[in-house]
């Protein structure tokens, strides 16, 4: 009876190993990667939904804005219209240089730099005239003060 004790015991620790799994390790992984996979694939369509939403909110502000340039007059044509081109506007003082007693006026026209001196003719037809902290330039009718701080 002992022997028959002892090969049911060894017959019977074979018997109780564990069941195997029913998913083994490798169909887990897989499992893992898929459902990874899918979560990915869901974030790109929300973040594709999200640009397409913010794309029609920049087109809806574009067009309101451009709604909104249309109910209000243009007045940049009218003051064209209203105030000619005046020619000494495009002038730029540079500086009044003192020289002893002699005095010259440095302008610029166009990117081009030159010289004038008041009281005297000048190749660009200007009457130049200068008193205290005022220089006036005269040409055709036209007018252009400009007024100097400090001393020159």
């Amino acid at each position: 009876m002992i022997a028959f004790s002892l090969c049911f015991m060894l017959f019977s620790e074979v018997g109780v190993q564990a069941a195997p799994q029913l998913t083994p390790e490798p169909l887990q992984e897989q499992l893992r990667q898929v459902s990874e996979l899918r979560n990915e694939e869901l974030a790109e369509l929300r973040a594709a939904a999200r640009v397409r939403k913010l794309q029609h909110e920049l087109q809806v502000a574009q067009l309101r804005h451009q709604i909104s340039a249309l109910d209000q007059p243009d007045t940049s044509a009218q003051l064209a219209e209203a105030v000619p081109e005046h020619p000494l506007a495009a002038l730029e003082l540079l500086s009044v240089v003192r020289s002893g007693e002699q005095i010259s006026i440095w302008l610029e026209h166009a990117q081009q730099r030159f010289s004038v001196q008041p009281e005297r003719s000048n190749a660009y037809a200007l009457d130049v005239q200068l008193q205290a902290n005022r220089l006036t330039l005269k040409q055709d009718g036209h007018e252009r003060t400009f007024y100097l701080q400090g001393e020159w």
